[in-house]
């Protein structure tokens, strides 16, 4: 990976259609998203579960629950208003979910609806009221393109930051997006191996807790599994790649 993926990432460069595309989509992006940062969410559902009804407890690493996102997303957006220095800085929040309604309700791993937006809004209770007003009035949630190329071109071209899913779609994303800060869930149950995000340049692999889930609907054995329960970032490292590849006013 790490002796092949410079290559990897000229090639696709090259292409001419991704050439094509790319110049589009920057200039759109020029013109509608002046001063906004923009993060992409990749969150799994959809095939994991047909995945977990074949493989059973070997598929689970790849079923994150929402509490994960949810916890580093506040983490993100506290970081970025406090240090930032832009009273006008605003944060959109793009959500690829299969199964998703609206532009922020996504599917639990039990099942359950939870709207994102709302979600943060009561993880900030403890925080102080100029933090709370300034991601109340400049954060927006919006669902991503179901469709999978322009979900892609929308991530690779058009985001400043990735939180990435554990799936094949998101670490192709790291494979071949240079201009992302990636932010990866750690999805190996052997933590002394190196996952393959250690050799992506722009990846940051993120610290993850885990706890016990009950999942009885998916029929697994012993019902209860251990999963990533919550997220966060190093935000020492998260500022020297924020430093290097955020966008200049």
């Amino acid at each position: 990976m790490e002796q092949h993926l410079p290559l990897y990432r000229h090639l696709f460069e090259l292409n001419d259609k991704n050439i094509t595309r790319r110049s589009i989509i920057h200039r759109k992006a020029t013109a509608s998203t002046a001063n906004v940062i923009n993060i992409a969410v990749h969150i799994r559902r959809g095939d994991i579960f047909q995945y977990i009804s074949k493989w059973g407890n070997l598929a689970t690493n790849r079923l994150v629950p929402v509490s994960a996102y949810t916890s580093l997303l506040k983490q993100l957006l506290t970081k970025l208003f406090v240090s930032g220095d832009d009273v006008n800085r605003k944060i959109r929040v793009t959500v690829h979910c299969e199964g998703m309604i609206g532009n922020a309700t996504v599917s639990d791993v039990d099942g359950t609806m939870i709207d994102l937006q709302q979600e943060m809004i009561g993880l900030l209770d403890n925080y102080s009221n100029h933090t709370k007003v300034m991601i109340h009035n400049n954060v927006t949630f919006l669902a991503g393109d179901e469709d999978p190329f322009q979900a892609f071109d929308d991530i690779c071209y058009s985001s400043n930051i990735f939180i990435a899913g554990p799936s094949s779609f998101s670490h192709l994303m790291g494979v071949l997006c240079p201009k992302l800060i990636i932010l990866a869930m750690q999805d190996l149950l052997d933590n002394t191996v190196k996952h393959s995000y250690g050799y992506i340049p722009n990846a940051i692999m993120l610290d993850v807790t885990r706890g016990n889930c009950s999942l009885p609907h998916l029929g697994l054995d012993g019902g209860d599994v251990e999963l990533i329960k919550g997220a966060t970032v190093n935000e020492t490292q998260f500022e020297l790649h924020w430093n290097k590849m955020s966008p200049k006013s």
